[in-house]
This record gives C-alpha cells, sequence and structure tokens, in this order.
C-alpha cells in the first residue's frame, strides 16, 4: 500500500513540477524532481531487497524440508589450516572453513548474493543523499559542503559495489575495456571532488542548484552501469525465481481443474478458481525474467542528466515523463508481487 501511494503520489509531484517549468521556475523545479527520483529509487531498491530476502528465506526453508524429509545424517568438512587472503575483487571467494556435508557431497547452501545487495545498498545511499541535497535550504555553507560530501561519498560507494559485482576479465581486451571503464568512472568523481573543493561561499542558492545539475550529470554513467547490472542480475537468481513461479503457477492450476472436475463445487466456486490462475499468469508474466524497474530508474536518471545540462524546459518535461513512468512501473511491480504472494 505505501509503495502504490509514492507512485501516485510521484505522479501528483510531476505535474506540479511540470507547472512550475512553463511558469519559468526550471530550477526549483528541477531540485524536486530530484527528490521525487530519490525517493522512487530507494523504494524500487527497497523493494528488491525484501523480495531477495524471502526468496533467498524460501530456498534455505525448501533445503532444510529436503533433509529433514529424508532424514539426512549430517557431517561436518572443517579446514582451519590458515590462509592467505585473498584480494577483495577475486572471483571466486575462498571457500568456507567449515562445510555440511551428505555423505561424501558438499551440501550447497542458497546464495545470498552478496554483490546485488551491495549495488542496491549504494543505490539507496546515493538516492537518500539526493533526497538532502534536494531538499537543503540551509544557509550554512559547512552544512551545505558536508551534505553535497556525503552525495559525492555516496557515488564512490555505488562505483565501489560496480567493481565488486562485475566478473573477472577472462583476456587482455576485456581487461583493457574494464581498466578503462574504471578509469572513466575516477575521473568523474575526481571531477566532482574537485567541484566540492571550489565551492563559494557567496550566493549559496545558485551554487545548490549548480551542484546538483553537476554531480547528476557527473553521476549518471555510474548509475547507469549500476542499474544494467541490477537489471540483467545474477542469472542463478532468476532461475531460482523462475523455478518458483512454475510451481506456483502449476498449483493454482492444479487446483483449479481439481474444482472444475468437482461434481459438488459451485459455479462460483469454479469461476473463482479459474480468475486466481488468470490473476497468477498475469502477475508473473508482468514480473517476467528480469526486472524493469531498474531500466525505468535508468532512464529517468539519464533525464535528469539531459536537463542538468540544456536546463530548457522541454528536456524537463522529458524528466516528468520518465518519473511517471518509473512510479507506474513501482506500482505494477508492487501490484504483481502482491498478487503472486
Amino acid at each position: 500500500m505505501q509503495m502504490r501511494w509514492s507512485a501516485r503520489r510521484t505522479v501528483a509531484a510531476g505535474s506540479l513540477s511540470l507547472a512550475l517549468v512553463l511558469s519559468g521556475c526550471v530550477s526549483p523545479a528541477f531540485r524536486q524532481s530530484v527528490g521525487e527520483f530519490g525517493v522512487l529509487t530507494k523504494e524500487v531498491a527497497t523493494q528488491q531487497v525484501s523480495r531477495l530476502d524471502a526468496l533467498t528465506e524460501r530456498e534455505h526453508d525448501r533445503l532444510l524440508d529436503d533433509l529433514a524429509r529424508t532424514r539426512a545424517q549430517l557431517r561436518l568438512r572443517c579446514d582451519f589450516t590458515p590462509t592467505q587472503a585473498a584480494p577483495a575483487s577475486s572471483t571466486p571467494p575462498p571457500p568456507p572453513i567449515c562445510q555440511v556435508t551428505r555423505g561424501t557431497e558438499t551440501i550447497e547452501r542458497p546464495p545470498v548474493y552478496t554483490h546485488i545487495r551491495r549495488l542496491n545498498a549504494a543505490l539507496i545511499s546515493y538516492a537518500d543523499n539526493l533526497i538532502l541535497v534536494a531538499a537543503d535550504s540551509t544557509a550554512e555553507f559547512d552544512a551545505f559542503t558536508a551534505s553535497v560530501t556525503a552525495l559525492s561519498s555516496s557515488l564512490g560507494k555505488l562505483d565501489t559495489a560496480i567493481s565488486s559485482a562485475q566478473p573477472t576479465p577472462k583476456d587482455a581486451a576485456q581487461q583493457q575495456a574494464r581498466a578503462q571503464a574504471q578509469a572513466r568512472r575516477t575521473a568523474r568523481l575526481g571531477a566532482i571532488a574537485g567541484m566540492i573543493g571550489q565551492l563559494g561561499r557567496l550566493y549559496l542558492a545558485a551554487e545548490r542548484g549548480r551542484v546538483l545539475r553537476a554531480i547528476i550529470e557527473e553521476g549518471d554513467r555510474l548509475v547507469q552501469d549500476a542499474v544494467i547490472l541490477l537489471g540483467t542480475g545474477d542469472e542463478s537468481l532468476y532461475t531460482i525465481d523462475a523455478s518458483e513461479r512454475s510451481e506456483t503457477l502449476d498449483s493454482v492450476m492444479e487446483t483449479s481443474n481439481r474444482i472444475a472436475a468437482d461434481d459438488e463445487a459451485t459455479f462460483e466456486q469454479i469461476r473463482a478458481g479459474m480468475a486466481d490462475l488468470f490473476i497468477k499468469v498475469d502477475a508473473a508474466n508482468l514480473l517476467g525474467g528480469r526486472n524493469d524497474s531498474y531500466h525505468a530508474i535508468g532512464r529517468a536518471h539519464a533525464a535528469l542528466a539531459r536537463s542538468a545540462q540544456s536546463s530548457s524546459s522541454v528536456d524537463f518535461a522529458s524528466v516528468i515523463s520518465a518519473l511517471a513512468d518509473l512510479a507506474g512501473t513501482i506500482r505494477a511491480t508492487a501490484e504483481a508481487f502482491d498478487e503472486e504472494g
């Protein structure tokens, strides 16, 4: 309910922002839209973290159910020999010290998708700081500089999360391409840091708008890289998700057919069973195998970056449209999750 209300509120806020643009107040409207983007982005990331938690918990329960049902005799395999710490960026990570086995078979624990969680956490941090800077009306220069520095730091966290989520390059060409991409992100972060260092104490309101636009513009590539990784996701995650959806649909279909074959079932019961199947199918089709919400974040941030460069009402109108699309995607995804659950 809260996610749906936020989405409706954002559409209304978009109408207000567009009215401000048409009346010539582009800067306040831009800041307001940046804040709304932050709210929506945080909502998407939080929504997906909750979904990920639920999937992981269900997979863990499924494992325990299987072990208990088969009365498995469990053993431990431990190696406490000290090993040299692996680099943070190495893949795969070193094996755990202790593992649970069933006979000679190591029991694979459900993955926790640390890299996806880090990306979401970094995106939430960026969104939170965008909201703060966009709403900041303090007249204190030091306080404003601190809030801008926090926003810049959140982009640094996003950069780190992107680097850790990317697979290790397999050949020299891939290594060079990754190094070049990293260098471009580092240069953008350096440009933001340099701009913060040159902030003047005069005309603080004008500085606030200029800094916000510059950070949006310079940070766009980072956001695009992050949402591409999140929108594409981890194949094993989508395999688990698709498997659970398939089981749910099969169960609902069997229930519907069982009711339809029952001579004592009423027309209303038969119809309700079939309606439930169609609802679950629609939800599965909407959610698909990938997450469109992240792509909507990318489109909205790109629109903000274009508007930051041009300051034209035409480009800003595309911001309002992109925010409305993002809000609609959040609402549709929330409804699909509700129907599926």
